[in-house]
Formats: C-alpha cells, sequence, structure tokens
C-alpha cells in the first residue's frame, strides 16, 4: 500500500518578512551616507578639475598678452556709456570657445548694454568651463523674479584687498613678490541666480549713474563687498546662501567645510572655512606675507 506523501510550500511568516525589509531598510540607511560622501568627492573633484582648466587658460592668456587676463576691458560709447568683457569672457579663445569669443566681441561693440538682445544672444549660453557640477542650478540658464534670463559662472577673480591695486588681474608674472604660489588668482562664489550678480557674460556701466541696475560682477576685494548696499560692512571668506545677496560679494562654495581656489602658478587648493584669516595675505601679490603650506 502506497503512503500519500504530502509536499508543503515553503513561505515566509509575517514576522520573518517585517525582520527582513528592517535588515534591507538598516542596510540602505548605513550605504547612503557613504554614496552621498562619493558624490560629494566627485563633485568636489571635478569642479577642482574646472578651475585648473581655467588656470591653464589664465597662462596661456599671459603667454600671448604679456599679462594675466584684466578683471575687464572696457568699451567706450559716446563718451558716456560702456560696456565691459569681464576675465570670463577673455578666457574663452583658451577654453575651447573662439566662435563663442568673437560673437560676444562683437555684440559688446555694437551695444554696450549686454542685456539687449539682439545682438547680445549669447547671455543664456551655458559655459560649462565656468560651472560647478556641485551647483546644478548651473546646468541650464535661469530665469530671476524679473524675468531676465541668464547663464551664471560658479567662479568669483581675487581683486586683491581694499586700500591697493595689488589683485593678479591684468599683471605680469614678474610682479608677484610674495610668489605666484601664494597668491589666489580665482576661487568658488555660487552666484544667487538674479542679474545683479554673477553672470559669465559681459556687464556694463555708465558714467551717469556709476554702476547700472544690471551690473554683475565676478571679481571683488576680498576683505570689502564691491557695492556698498546694502552689504556695508566687511565680508570674509565663510559659510554662505544663495539666496542671501551678500554671500555674492565673497568666497565660498556647495561643498562641505569650504571651497576651492586656482592660484596664480595653476595649482589648485581646497581652503577650509577656518583659514578664513588666510585669505587676506593670499589675495596680495606684493604684501610680503608668508603663509607656508597650504595642504
Amino acid at each position: 500500500m502506497t503512503r500519500a506523501v504530502k509536499h508543503f510550500r515553503a513561505a515566509f511568516s509575517l514576522v520573518e518578512l517585517l525582520v527582513c525589509i528592517g535588515i534591507i531598510g538598516l542596510l540602505i540607511g548605513l550605504t547612503m551616507p557613504a554614496v552621498q560622501q562619493v558624490r560629494e568627492r566627485a563633485g568636489n573633484l571635478a569642479c577642482r578639475n574646472k578651475l585648473k582648466q581655467i588656470g591653464l587658460a589664465a597662462h596661456h592668456y599671459e603667454s600671448v598678452a604679456g599679462i594675466l587676463p584684466p578683471c575687464a576691458l572696457l568699451n567706450y560709447k559716446n563718451g558716456r556709456q560702456f560696456g565691459a568683457m569681464q576675465w570670463t569672457h577673455l578666457l574663452l579663445p583658451y577654453l575651447e570657445h573662439e566662435s563663442l569669443y568673437r560673437d560676444c566681441w562683437t555684440a559688446c561693440h555694437q551695444d554696450p548694454a549686454f542685456y539687449h538682445k539682439p545682438p547680445h544672444w549669447h547671455i543664456d549660453t551655458v559655459v560649462s568651463a565656468y560651472t560647478c557640477p556641485a551647483d546644478g542650478r548651473l546646468s541650464a540658464p535661469i530665469t530671476d523674479a524679473e524675468g531676465y534670463t541668464g547663464a551664471y559662472a560658479s567662479y568669483f577673480g581675487n581683486g586683491g584687498t581694499m586700500g591697493g591695486l595689488n589683485g593678479p588681474f591684468g599683471m605680469k608674472l614678474t610682479s608677484f613678490t610674495d610668489g605666484t604660489s601664494q597668491t589666489i588668482l580665482i576661487g568658488e562664489r555660487p552666484p544667487p541666480g538674479v542679474r545683479h550678480s554673477g553672470s559669465w557674460y559681459a556687464f556694463g556701466y555708465t558714467f551717469e549713474w556709476g554702476y547700472d541696475t544690471y551690473s554683475r560682477h565676478l571679481y571683488g576685494f576680498v576683505d570689502y563687498p564691491m557695492h556698498s548696499d546694502p552689504c556695508a560692512h566687511p565680508i570674509f571668506f565663510g559659510p554662505g546662501n544663495i539666496d542671501n545677496p551678500c554671500d555674492s560679494h565673497h568666497f565660498w562654495s556647495l561643498h562641505p567645510g569650504g571651497a576651492n581656489f586656482v592660484f596664480v602658478d595653476g595649482s589648485v587648493h581646497f581652503l577650509r572655512y577656518s583659514a578664513s584669516a588666510l585669505i587676506p595675505a593670499l589675495a596680495t601679490r606684493n604684501g610680503g606675507e608668508v603663509v607656508g603650506s597650504l595642504d
């Protein structure tokens, strides 16, 4: 007589299922910080590489012109108003953007008010070389509350300290008595994404009104804001917020703990906010300060 054999399908109990879900959730929670750290390191490295390329472009400019790029080239018109092309424009040919450079040069001579479109078709052209990957906003043009659409840059030029023409822009390399490895050229500064600050494109002045409402700067003194209001006090290297217009006047970044800088010798360093007191010394090319190792 054959005895029937019963087969039972294996299954999880509710308790076992909940335990498995809990373990999976715990593993995800443990790995997410590590994944985030890897992403931050990758973003920081990509940002450093872009600053390295900008530093090389500045040296190529210097090899042709005999000086580092000036912070801006002025274009007088009608004896009153003039447009200016920033260092970001002047370095374009050395960042594989020769055609863009020519178009912008032509437009700035046709109309010094760069916010007029036409002829300034490229005010909203994103230049990847000037955007830090840590700031995802800048991969596309930004339209502000006033309806202005423009392309912005992550980087800010060192104008030196107030009270003296001691910054690096427009200077011969022989004028760096502090040493090219001890002088900041350009550092990080996330733009607020509004037309008064941070556009890589040309900017304009009027003699009658001083800084006009469309001026935007990618260059400034490290110990004082370029515009006096509403930030009429010294602003130093430290954490910032993209929603605070005053934070457009100083170096900072979206990386944790500090920001990247390219020095005149082409080296790139990540400086922590705890090094804020060193920034004025590193901003001058001829102040006689000795800073020492940056790493």
